[in-house]
């Protein structure tokens, strides 16, 4: 919680353009919208997982978002460029640091959005990031084997980060 309100304080302040226009860039690279078609599984582990998400970002912000299987990249409509820049823009500085913060660690400005503004826990954004990581997990039996050390340090970090941003969210969210 102090890294977080230190990054508020010390980084936020100086740096949020720099850094409102590194969110930008996520909203026609959204890990989201990006989808595999093979093998099928993976493409319907990530529809379970993803298209709940994308459709409440919708509902919430009345756009359309685009989503591909392909390598070519997207480009979102204006509409959703206009209304994701509104909402950076219109975020107090600590909820930007939760989304600065969020945004990178799940690859997904969408979701980043969504567990800002409190729809989404820490456990539904390791969910979000990791839909092939658990299939891959599913074909090396880890239950069995144990799993890769090095995906689960990162994944405990990521965990850690999450949940701390969760509770730093939390906190403002009872302030209100």
């Amino acid at each position: 919680l102090t890294q977080i309100l230190s990054t508020q304080i010390d980084k936020v302040a100086g740096e949020r353009a720099a850094m409102t226009a590194q969110l930008l860039g996520y909203i026609d690279t959204d890990l989201l919208y990006y989808r595999t078609c093979n093998p099928e599984a993976v493409g319907a582990a990530q529809a379970a997982v993803w298209d709940p998400v994308i459709a409440a970002f919708e509902t919430r912000f009345g756009v359309k978002t685009l989503t591909t299987t392909d390598l070519v990249a997207l480009k979102q409509d204006k509409a959703v460029h206009k209304a994701i820049a509104d909402y950076i823009n219109g975020l107090d500085d600590a909820r930007f640091t939760i989304l600065q913060l969020v945004t990178p660690l799940a690859g997904s400005l969408v979701s980043g959005i969504l567990f800002t503004s409190g729809a989404l826990s820490a456990a539904d954004m390791m969910a979000i990031a990791r839909v092939e990581e658990r299939y891959k997990d599913a074909i090396y039996d880890v239950e069995k084997y144990g799993s890769d050390p090095a995906q689960e340090k990162a994944d405990a970090a990521m965990v850690r980060d999450l949940e701390a941003a969760g509770v730093y969210r939390d906190l403002l969210l009872s302030a209100e």
